[in-house]
């Protein structure tokens, strides 16, 4: 009984290990995440950012049905519609209802030119950001002050032992 239940084991282990191979994963770069507010449109512009120069179409359209969009990204039509709609407030991506293979079918286009302006300047926000919290004389461990075998009064602040340690990690 042991070795039939180590054999099931093991082959639902194998499964899972197929399950988390390179083609079941979907990969959201965090910036994107930072740049969007939002885990499920920074998904989509991960995915229209890899399919845009992917397509038959002049106008740089591409085309995804719900299915194929759920079947890519394992978001249903509702969080399609939510991420797109955040992405074209973005002025990122315009959509448009045009046929495909016979079908009305929502077309998707990233405007490049756009998301490249506004992606950079969120990176460089970012940058000034990085920069302020890393300045180095706040970093922990690094002291102005002279260290000396003068004793000195205790000093009663009002800073409260929570805002020490959030000072103290910077």
């Amino acid at each position: 009984m042991s070795n039939h239940r180590n054999s099931t084991q093991r082959r639902i282990f194998n499964l899972i290990k197929q399950l988390s191979g390179q083609s079941n994963v979907l990969t959201i770069p965090r910036a994107y995440i930072g740049y969007t507010g939002d885990v499920n449109a920074a998904l989509v512009l991960s995915q229209l950012i890899y399919w845009c120069d992917k397509g038959s179409r002049n106008d740089g359209y591409i085309y995804k049905s719900y299915r194929e969009w759920a079947i890519e990204t394992s978001l249903s039509k509702h969080q399609i519609n939510r991420a797109t709609q955040i992405l074209k407030s973005k002025g990122i991506v315009e959509t448009q209802l045009k046929k495909a293979e016979g079908a009305p079918t929502l077309h998707y286009r990233l405007d490049i030119d756009r998301f490249t302006k506004s992606f950079s300047e969120y990176v460089k926000k970012l940058e000034m950001d990085f920069r302020f919290f890393n300045n180095p004389i706040s970093k922990k461990g690094e002291s102005l002050t002279e260290t000396t075998t003068e004793i000195t009064p205790k000093d009663d602040d009002d800073t409260s032992d929570d805002q020490k340690i959030v000072f103290d990690s910077f």
